[in-house]
């Protein structure tokens, strides 16, 4: 019996706390947050792996990510904006994805 690990078109990355912050997915794609694992590793000193086995990201700090920013930047948002506009890049990922 192997163990394989799932590929990255298989595996989910978690999203910490989503439902305190109402957020409708308790994970991503990992191919959706994948490309930003340097932005990641700039913000949180660890890797998307390491982040995913502790549980993943908030939903302000996945967002940080997605666009390039510290957590700080987005940490004026409510967590209903940061919901909003994390669902947005998620919807823009998958119509692209779709082309």
């Amino acid at each position: 019996m192997t163990t394989e690990k799932p590929s990255i078109w298989d595996r989910t990355f978690p999203v910490l706390n989503h439902k305190r912050d109402n957020f409708p997915l308790a994970s991503v794609p990992w191919e959706f947050i994948a490309p930003h694992e340097a932005q990641a590793r700039r913000n949180h000193d660890q890797t998307l792996q390491r982040l995913a086995e502790r549980g993943g990201l908030s939903v302000k700090e996945m967002l940080a990510v997605l666009i390039g920013q510290h957590w700080i930047a987005v940490g004026g948002l409510t967590i209903a904006e940061a919901n909003r506009q994390l669902l947005q890049h998620l919807e823009a990922w998958k119509e692209k994805r779709q082309q």
